[in-house]
């Protein structure tokens, strides 16, 4: 693994090198404002939910439950970022991911212990030492992404060039090789 200004290069057990781009401040800040207002939204969706049919009167159930929902709330990060290859809804619009240190989709583990220090990257308000951990970490991680072992990376949505899918002659007629022979359109494709 090499790091260079704002490039991860990963060598992976076959030589072959993963080349990302590092995702930088802006783009996190926006998908982390993205992300915490979709959770937000959960969270509080739930809380009205359970004031509709919860007993308002009973102060120790009550607070248990919203602990409850605030734990829905922020599951919402380990969720997505599991099941979704690294990425929330913020991440996706922003064409950022999370990969483990060898290039690889962060696996649970990962993702539950670097959203488990978000708590810590909070403080005192909203990203500040987490901020502070990407603008002055070479690797631009911030503290959960340390814990972890993982990078933020940007993914950009693949373009696919669908001519390139296609073989040139006609589906089914044989292509001449040296010998005469032909291989047809799918096999070409294979």
């Amino acid at each position: 693994m090499a790091i260079r200004v704002g490039r991860l290069e990963v060598e992976t057990p076959d030589h072959v090198v993963l080349r990302y781009t590092l995702a930088g401040v802006g783009n996190r800040g926006f998908a982390a404002v993205v992300d915490f207002l979709i959770a937000l939204l959960i969270t509080a969706g739930l809380e009205i939910g359970y004031g509709r049919i919860g007993a308002p009167g009973e102060a120790v159930l009550g607070g248990f439950i919203r602990i409850v929902l605030f734990v829905l709330g922020w599951s919402y990060f380990i969720l997505f970022e599991w099941l979704w290859n690294g990425q929330t809804v913020g991440k996706r619009a922003f064409g950022l991911r999370v990969i483990n240190e060898d290039g690889s989709p962060a696996g649970f583990v990962a993702v539950f212990v670097r959203n488990l220090v978000r708590i810590v990257d909070f403080l005192p308000s909203f990203y500040g030492l987490g901020l502070l951990a990407i603008v002055f970490t070479s690797r631009s991680q911030r503290l959960g992404d340390l814990a972890a072992g993982t990078f933020v990376v940007r993914a950009p949505k693949p373009r696919l060039d669908w001519l390139a899918l296609r073989t040139v002659s006609r589906p089914g007629a044989p292509v001449a090789l040296g010998g005469g022979r032909g291989l047809s359109g799918e096999a070409q494709r294979i």
